[in-house]
């Protein structure tokens, strides 16, 4: 089994100082050291262009640059989104193209050459047809969404195929896999031994688990 983890890590632009003090000391600083520790792990992962400023307004640098060098190491793969995370299926499409601008510039200005996404994030894993033409526009290769955006139901999408978005230019769709990431989320797979557990079917198929938790799950949720 191939485990792809994906993370998102996000604060609400009224978030106050102490409450991202908190965050950043319990969830943030804590997966920088795992990563820095172990050189062969490796993670996805989206920040929101907000959260960036906050954290570089609230000196929180090492932060940001950490998820830089780790970027250019390749052991972090940054994605695009849009900067105030709103739903993007319902807004008007100039005000999401707008979005995904400001986040870009946002993120490009702190990142640097670390940040070049080719896969994007959109916020709550929220998807419409609608979004295809824009996300090709912006150059994307791929986006990541539930699966029960495959069909409406859960569990049935093939865990040994890439699938692409049907009359796209080739824009690939991943799915993030539910039932694991749930479990991740309300605190049932804290040890490595119950990730095993919950997907023994998957290790015996030989497929992949593509899980897509909030980063801040780990270590201040749970």
């Amino acid at each position: 089994m191939y485990w792809a983890n994906f993370l998102h890590i996000y604060q609400p632009p009224t978030q106050t100082p102490e409450v991202l003090t908190k965050v950043v000391n319990e969830s943030y600083r804590p997966l920088i050291r795992v990563l820095k520790k172990y050189k062969n792990a490796q993670i996805t992962l989206n920040i929101n262009a907000t959260l960036t400023e906050q954290l570089y307004k609230n000196r929180f640098i090492d932060v940001i640059e950490d998820i830089g060098t780790l970027a250019q190491e390749g052991q972090i793969e940054l994605t695009a989104s849009a900067k105030f995370h709103p739903i993007l299926p319902l807004i008007p499409s100039n005000e999401a193209k707008r979005q995904i601008e400001l986040n870009n510039r946002t993120n490009k200005e702190y990142f640097k050459t670390a940040y070049q996404p080719k896969g994007f994030f959109p916020p709550e894993m929220c998807y419409s047809n609608g979004l295809v033409n824009l996300l090709e526009e912006f150059g994307f290769e791929w986006v990541i969404v539930d699966e029960i955006a495959f069909n409406g139901k859960i569990g049935e999408v093939s865990k040994k195929h890439i699938f692409e978005i049907k009359d796209s230019a080739g824009l690939k769709v991943y799915f993030k896999e539910r039932k694991v990431s749930t479990a991740i989320s309300y605190g049932q797979c804290s040890h490595k031994n119950e990730l095993l557990a919950l997907t023994q079917e998957l290790q015996l198929s030989k497929g992949y688990l593509l899980t897509g938790t909030d980063g801040e799950t780990y270590g201040h949720h749970w």
